[in-house]
Parts: structure tokens; sequence; C-alpha cells
């Protein structure tokens, strides 16, 4: 697995600007739209974050993904996925740049 980059035009970027338009769109706050972000790419293969062995748990009993600074390229992919099942499912058309879209 490749470790993904940062900085304008990263997959980084990428998802924290549909974290941020998510959160613009629905009134809520950014960290809570990326914790559900997270969770739901849980369910598509995102690694869950272990503390001394043990899957740690946010407040409604599901698994926490890891870092975005800990995942590889294809694991950062499943974020976007997620990112945009979300938007889709609460209605918001998200604004991607030319070189998001590749």
């Amino acid at each position: 697995h490749r470790t993904r980059s940062t900085g304008e035009r990263s997959q980084n970027h990428h998802i924290n600007g549909h974290c941020q338009q998510i959160a613009t769109e629905t009134g809520n706050a950014f960290d809570v739209v990326k914790a559900e972000i997270k969770c739901r790419a849980v369910g598509m293969g995102y690694p869950m974050l272990e503390q001394n062995g043990e899957v740690r748990m946010d407040l409604y009993g599901r698994p926490m993904g890891i870092s975005e600074a800990d995942s590889t390229v294809e694991e950062c992919a499943l974020l976007i996925e997620a990112a945009h099942m979300l938007a889709a499912e609460l209605g918001i058309v998200l604004e991607e740049t030319s070189e998001e879209q590749k």
C-alpha cells in the first residue's frame, strides 16, 4: 500500500473539503462529520482504531476508524467514497475540482 500525500490537490485535501462542505450545509461540526464518515468507511474496509489491542468505539458503540494521517492511498479512497455516499443521502451536491475528479 502506498502512503498518501497531503496538501492542495491531495486525497487529504479532498476528504477535508467534503467534510467541511457537509458540515457547513448540515450545521454540524467538522469533527462530527469526519467521525461519521470514518465510521461508515469502517464498514467498507477502512481500518479500525485500536488501543491496547482493543477496538475503540464511539459514543454509539460503533467502531472508530484510524486517523487519516495513518491511512494509505487506498484507505483514504474509502473515506472519500463514504463522504460521497453520506452527501448523497443528505441531498448535498459536493463541489469537486477537476483534480479531485481524477
